[in-house]
């Protein structure tokens, strides 16, 4: 049940990604407006924000312990305890008739979510995820459009077979040294485009 937990964690951390926006909108416009504080609402979105902020943190530890240790994985735990710190001092900070501190939690908060959701996709999506389609538009000759696949993945260019000049039967037996070992020719193209997402 605890692993089930772990993996909520890509349900759970949607959830106070979506009320920060909500909450900043109801703040900031309000103010922009003219408009008096709807502070029931506020603290409403602040409390439920601090709960799932936790419980997505949780769950995050949780699923941590089935991942391999990584650079990216360090930054994402970082950046996410400092966000759902920030969270959780929303609803303390809610009430106060000084706006400012709330304010600024507020804004910590969101601003942080930016790079916490960055590492967190490069962890399930590869690194470079998000940035991958202008690096691969910059990359490709100017005009020209690089074949996709539905999941708009650049589609692989079918290789052409080579045609071997010597007749079938001429080849000499392979020996033991040219036939193909798991750990010398496979395992470390496994290790650098498989691990990093699917572990070992």
């Amino acid at each position: 049940l605890l692993q089930v937990f772990g993996r909520f964690h890509i349900v759970l951390l949607h959830l106070p990604i979506g009320l920060l926006p909500a909450m900043f909108v109801l703040e900031f416009g309000a103010a922009m407006l003219g408009r008096p504080i709807p502070k029931g609402a506020l603290m409403t979105l602040a409390v439920m924000t601090a709960l799932t902020a936790a419980a997505a943190f949780g769950s995050g530890l949780v699923l941590a312990e089935e991942k391999v240790a990584s650079e990216t994985l360090g930054l994402h735990k970082k950046f996410a305890i400092a966000m759902a710190s920030c969270s959780l001092l929303l609803p303390i900070l809610v009430w106060r008739s000084r706006r400012a501190p709330f304010r600024v939690a507020l804004a910590a908060s969101l601003a942080l979510s930016i790079p916490t959701g960055h590492y967190g996709g490069d962890l399930s999506h590869k690194k470079g995820f998000l940035f991958k389609p202008l690096q691969r538009q910059a990359a490709a000759p100017h005009g020209a459009e690089q074949p996709t696949s539905s999941h708009g993945e650049p589609s692989p260019i079918p290789e052409q077979p080579e045609l071997d000049p010597k007749p079938a039967g001429s080849e000499a037996p392979q020996t033991a040294a040219e036939i193909a070992r798991y750990d010398r020719d496979i395992a470390p193209i496994m290790e650098r485009c498989c691990t990093s997402c699917h572990n070992p």
